[in-house]
C-alpha cells in the first residue's frame, strides 16, 4: 500500500470506525469532539471534499490528512510505525482507499 493510497482514506470513515462518533454535518465539514484533546464542544472538523481534518479549537490550529492525524494522536510512534498501523487498519476495518476521493464520495 502506498502513502497516497493511505493518504486517500476517508478520514470520515476512519473516524467512525475508531468509534470517535458519526460527527454533525456542516456543508462539506463534519464536526467531532478533538481526539486530541478534552472538549465538550465540537471544534474537530473534516473537509469531505478535501479530506482534510483541522482541530480548531487547538492553539495552532492543527491540521492535515490522516497520517498527520494518526502521528498527533501517537506522538512518540515512529513514521513507519504511524504508516504500518494504518495499513493494517485499513484492512483490518474494510476501509476503502481510491486515487479518486471525491467518486468515494459520491457513493456515501
Amino acid at each position: 500500500m502506498t502513502i497516497d493510497e493511505i493518504k486517500s482514506v476517508s478520514i470520515l470513515h476512519w473516524m467512525r470506525a475508531n468509534n470517535y462518533g458519526e460527527g454533525i454535518r456542516r456543508g462539506l465539514n463534519y464536526f467531532f469532539c478533538s481526539p486530541l484533546r478534552s472538549e465538550r464542544t465540537p471544534s474537530f472538523s473534516v473537509n469531505i471534499a478535501k479530506n482534510l481534518w483541522c482541530d480548531f479549537g487547538s492553539y495552532n490550529k492543527n491540521g492535515g490528512n490522516l497520517i498527520n492525524l494518526v502521528e498527533q494522536l501517537n506522538p512518540t510512534w515512529s513514521e513507519h510505525q504511524v504508516l504500518s498501523y494504518l495499513e493494517r487498519q485499513i484492512k483490518d476495518l474494510n476501509l476503502d482507499y481510491s486515487k479518486d476521493y471525491n467518486a468515494s464520495l459520491r457513493e456515501d
